[in-house]
């Protein structure tokens, strides 16, 4: 996989005008974590998981047959070298740079990052990650963070609907029976259909994989 860092609007300015394969992404990054810019590496790290942000604006791509598919084909050739330069960095005393690890990890599949996904910033980007790794309890976090975009709704705040997308993407995944009086009553509540037909896809699918739930 190649990567453009124009492209996608980082600020490793010393490598700006060329492409660049995970390969060469990961010697940058071991050269920085030892003696470069912070925030040349933070970027550096972003590099190997901005990919997981198209599927945070392509809201129904994510949700197709056979995307978790397309994203292990697209990260298996390096994954290990992202694990074995990436694992070790993880003990980081930079919570910041923890997260970004975490996250780029987490992409390329390595169960372990779930646990540090805590420190990477809330947001819809975190929803792609924790259905990567198929993390069970992290529906109680999309939850939270649909109830917390209604509080930023009647603050005024617009343009949400991406954002609530992906974490009712991450109930869709994650399928638990814990979810259903949630959806219920975003089936009730919800003003826009895109959420509630969303909602009502979570529930159907809940159901579905759960039968024993009358």
């Amino acid at each position: 996989m190649i990567f453009s860092f124009v492209t996608i609007g980082l600020s490793v300015t010393a490598v700006a005008e060329r492409d660049h394969t995970i390969g060469e992404v990961l010697e940058r990054i071991e050269k920085h974590e030892k003696n470069g810019d912070r925030q040349d590496l933070i970027d550096l790290l972003r590099c190997l998981w901005v990919p997981a942000v198209e599927y945070v604006n392509d809201y129904d791509k994510f949700i197709a047959e056979g995307v978790f598919d397309d994203i292990e084909e697209a990260t298996y050739g390096d994954r290990l070298d992202v694990i074995r330069v990436l694992d070790p960095m993880i003990d980081s005393k930079d919570s910041i740079l923890r997260g970004e690890v975490a996250a780029a990890l987490a992409y390329y599949g390595y169960p372990p990052a779930k646990q540090w996904l805590r420190d990477f910033p809330d947001g819809p980007q975190k929803a792609i990650f924790f259905a990567i790794l198929d993390h069970k309890r992290a529906y109680r976090w999309a939850i939270d963070q649909l109830k917390i975009a209604d509080i930023k709704e009647r603050s005024g705040e617009n343009d949400l609907l991406v954002e609530r997308m992906a974490y009712l993407n991450l109930i869709f995944y994650l399928a638990e029976p814990a979810s259903l009086p949630f959806l219920d009553g975003l089936l009730v509540s919800a003003a826009d259909e895109k959420i509630k037909d969303r909602a009502k896809m979570a529930k159907d699918r809940i159901l579905e994989l759960h039968p024993e739930i009358k």
